[in-house]
């Protein structure tokens, strides 16, 4: 289970970039586009399987698994601790040194270092927290194709308003999107 522990401090589309985009010159929508911004945000998260401003997150697994721990949040930027209960039920600090990450794949994975094993964890429910900072960055690093696909998301919420359409959501984003959505098990 993943869980977010601090939130982006940015959005990847400005107000100014949204605004222009759907051609809106006053502030009186403001908080809607801005909110449109943030809900857009998230379905596009949500979809690609990737975080796109910089977020902190944990992974809570019940053990350590057999071969490698998939973080299907990408991409990671780091990964700041890993976190579990030994057998006797004491909190304990996975030392960096004994494991690798490989931020290469999408998504990344954790592996033990050479010569080294998963810890034993006590077996109860949540027993082995990864904290890791995923994301791109700041809102310039995220790719122009995501971008795009999320004004034309923005773009459609704006003009339907909550109205049910029979085409929904244009089929241009998803074929943006697509080509960078991670298939997650």
């Amino acid at each position: 289970m993943y869980k977010i522990v601090t939130q982006p401090a940015s959005e990847p589309l400005s107000l100014e970039e949204a605004k222009d985009h759907l051609r809106v010159t006053g502030s009186e929508e403001d908080s809607l586009i801005n909110n449109l911004i943030t809900a857009v945000r998230n379905e596009a998260e949500n979809y690609l399987n990737r975080v796109l401003i910089t977020q902190v997150w944990d992974l809570y697994l019940d053990s350590f698994p057999a071969y490698s721990i998939t973080l299907n949040k990408t991409p990671v930027q780091s990964v700041t601790s890993i976190k579990y209960y030994d057998g006797d039920n004491s909190l304990q600090t996975w030392a960096a040194t004994d494991y690798d990450i490989d931020h290469y794949s999408e998504p990344a994975n954790i592996f033990p270092a050479f010569g080294k094993y998963f810890p034993v964890s006590s077996g109860r429910i949540n027993s082995v927290i990864v904290r890791m900072t995923c994301g791109y960055g700041d809102s310039g690093d995220v790719p122009d194709a995501i971008k795009s696909g999320m004004l034309m998301y923005l773009t459609y919420l704006y003009d339907n308003r909550g109205d049910a359409t029979t085409t929904g959501i244009p089929h241009a984003v998803w074929n943006i999107w697509n080509n960078y959505r991670i298939r997650c098990l």
